[in-house]
């Protein structure tokens, strides 16, 4: 569990509802995100999961209920005001895509370009060392139609990191992956959120990651988006919804 000392979070939510673009309604979530947090949102089903975690980042303002982003009112604000606010809260899309006609280097710059926050040279050496930390070398010059889907997921999830976000949501980092560049992928953003102290909110459905990683879990279901204040709570959750994640794993309730 985490033992944050910050006393204003970061994100929080106030029975807060999410919009599923859908007939479907889905439940009201309240949770608070402090600095330094890792939290995981898990479920059956991404098409649930997913609207929750745009939400969160402010993507989509919520239907009802209200959501605070860095300690403004999401839906109160003005338009001047989310666009700061995007700047410190990163998004990594679902399977990580990238601008095709750009090469890595170049998309790694592509915001922080827009946004104006240095000078080329410094923003080049910014993006050198943010490849240099990648656990998988490679040329990121080239496009990335010529890239591997590893090299493609790790430029994706480091393209945020260009602005120094507050806050990082990463949407199934693993999709389309196999289990030897899952391992890479998890490795690289647990020392993202461990070493460079970066908030993280995850979602997937890779539970050994969850459990290696998150601080505090929502689980997001048609009937109900539950905060668990650790992994063993989780865990030993009496909801069938949540068994049936358990199925066919094998993870100790310890840790």
């Amino acid at each position: 569990m985490n033992n944050s000392v910050s006393l204003q979070p970061v994100i929080s939510a106030t029975r807060a509802q999410p919009d599923c673009r859908t007939e479907q309604t889905l439940p009201p979530l309240s949770c608070d995100i402090h600095s330094g947090d890792h939290f995981f949102l898990m479920g059956l089903d991404h098409s649930v999961t997913l609207p929750y975690l745009r939400m969160l980042a402010g993507v989509e303002p919520p239907i009802s209920g209200q959501i605070h982003i860095l300690g403004t009112d999401y839906s109160a604000s003005t338009q001047p005001q989310r666009q700061l606010m995007r700047q410190k809260i990163g998004f990594v899309m679902e399977g990580g895509p990238l601008m095709s006609a750009l090469n890595g280097v170049e998309n790694l710059l592509l915001a922080a370009r827009y946004h104006q926050l240095g000078q080329e040279k410094e923003l080049q050496e910014k993006a050198k060392n943010i490849i240099a930390e990648f656990p998988h070398q490679a040329d990121y010059r080239d496009l990335p139609a010529y890239m591997s889907i590893l090299q493609r997921r790790l430029l994706a999830i480091a393209r945020p990191l260009m602005l120094d976000p507050q806050v990082l949501f990463i949407d199934n980092p693993f999709d389309g992956l196999d289990q030897h560049k899952r391992i890479i992928v998890a490795r690289y953003i647990s020392n993202l959120a461990n070493q460079r102290k970066i908030t993280l909110v995850v979602s997937s459905d890779d539970l050994y990651f969850a459990h290696s990683l998150a601080h505090r879990i929502i689980f997001c279901d048609h009937d109900e988006a539950v905060v668990f204040d650790n992994w063993q709570a989780f865990y030993q959750s009496e909801r069938e919804s949540i068994a049936l994640l358990f199925k066919h794993e094998h993870i100790s309730r310890d840790g």
